[in-house]
Formats: structure tokens, C-alpha cells, sequence
């Protein structure tokens, strides 16, 4: 999901930006931010940025709710509509994943395919397609599996009602947009109840919230991430 644009600078986890630290390969950054006023209590956007070692910059890749906003555009794809370290309005962006080598590669090929993105030139805040519902789907053109944060609102976005079955990484899933249930056997299970999720994963064991994620730890202590 995304809100108006506000302007901001945000820093990563150990409180670097995206240029500080330039690699020597191609890298590809899975990041996230929550939405501004109480929309950060349930919904965060997802954008990836990318190393490209030829030109020796970074890039940013997302959905924005307005087309052709700025940057390099697709209808409602964007690359370099904003600094990759920004967030969104609700506070510093947070680092989801990363990837190298193959994977990145193979992130990039979709990424400079992205006019095949079936809803380039669609946009509803819920129940998608959206930001998230971008990055899901570059990720999973990619090959490649990533447990989103349960506030990323529109990932599981097929429309009236959709089905997928995967083998890699195995699990079915039935969506609406006002239920949904995801089963998978390496995940756990979800509930999507508009748009929100609850659910259980089995390793490590965490309790998924329309807030969080609580994660329980061998000692049974536990945290809201």
C-alpha cells in the first residue's frame, strides 16, 4: 500500500542508507515501511531497491497510487519516484531481506519486465492490487519465497476469487477480498479476514496479528515485531 507522498529520509537497521556501503555485485533489498497516523498499526509498504554494479547506483522499484509520478513509470510502476531510503510517511524504512548473486539476477529479469505486471495500470489501497501485491509478484516470477510482514495488505490479492497451488514452496491458498485462507507446510496457516491476517507458523512458532507478528522463542518468551 502506499499514501500521498511525504518527504523523508529513513536509515536501515543499523542505521546505514542504501549508498553509504556501495557492494561490488548486483543486490536486491526487500524493505518496508509503515504507513502514516494510525494506518501504521495495520498497513506497511513493501518496495525493493537494487545495486546495479555497471552504473554504481542504487534504484528504486514500487507501486505508487498515482501514475506516472516521477521517475522511469508504467502506468503505476515506478523506479526512482523517490530515494531509496525514504519511507512512506509512518517512520524509517526496515530491511526484510536481501539478495545476491542468481536470486538478484533473477529479480532484476522480472523487475525489467514489469510491463507484464497484470495490474500495471490498476490501483485500490484495499484490497489491491497495490504495492505489495508488485512485490508478491515479482517474487514469485522470481522463484523465489518471502514470509511478508502480516500488515503488507494486498500481497495475497487475486481479485473477486483466485486459487493458487505451489510445489515450491508447497501450500494452497483461496482468496476474496473478504476472505482468504493460505495452507502451507513449511508456513503454517493463514486466515485473511479483509485484508488482515491471523494465522500460525510452525517454525520458528510465531502467532501472526493484524499488528504484528508474535514470535515465541524456546524459553517462551515472546516479542511483537
Amino acid at each position: 500500500m502506499s499514501s500521498e507522498v511525504i518527504p523523508g529520509a529513513g536509515t536501515g537497521p543499523q542505521g546505514g542508507t542504501a549508498s553509504s556501503v556501495l557492494p561490488s555485485t548486483c543486490v536486491v533489498q526487500l524493505r518496508y515501511a509503515t504507513l502514516p497516523r494510525c494506518l501504521g498499526a495495520i498497513a506497511v509498504h513493501y518496495w525493493f531497491t537494487v545495486f546495479d554494479p555497471v552504473s554504481r547506483q542504487w534504484r528504486r522499484w514500487e507501486v505508487w497510487q498515482t501514475k506516472n509520478a516521477g521517475g522511469k513509470s508504467i502506468g503505476h510502476i515506478h523506479c526512482d519516484l523517490r530515494h531509496p531510503d525514504c519511507g512512506v510517511g509512518g517512520g524509517a524504512y526496515r530491511l526484510a531481506a536481501e539478495w545476491d548473486g542468481g536470486a538478484a539476477r533473477d529479480i532484476c529479469a522480472v523487475l525489467a519486465r514489469s510491463q507484464e505486471y497484470p495490474h500495471w495500470d490498476r490501483y485500490r489501497a484495499w484490497p489491491g492490487p497495490n504495492s505489495n501485491t508488485f512485490v508478491a509478484w515479482v517474487l514469485r516470477e522470481a522463484g523465489l519465497h518471502h514470509s511478508f510482514d502480516p500488515r503488507a495488505i494486498g500481497r495475497d490479492y487475486m481479485g473477486l476469487l483466485g486459487m493458487r497451488l505451489s510445489f515450491r514452496p508447497a501450500y494452497a491458498q483461496v482468496e476474496t477480498p473478504v476472505l482468504g485462507v493460505r495452507i502451507s507446510l513449511h508456513a503454517g496457516v493463514e486466515v485473511h479476514l479483509l485484508g488482515l491476517t491471523c494465522g500460525l507458523r510452525w517454525s520458528p512458532l510465531e502467532v501472526y496479528t493484524p499488528f504484528g507478528r508474535v514470535v515465541f522463542w524456546k524459553d517462551m518468551g515472546q516479542r511483537l515485531l
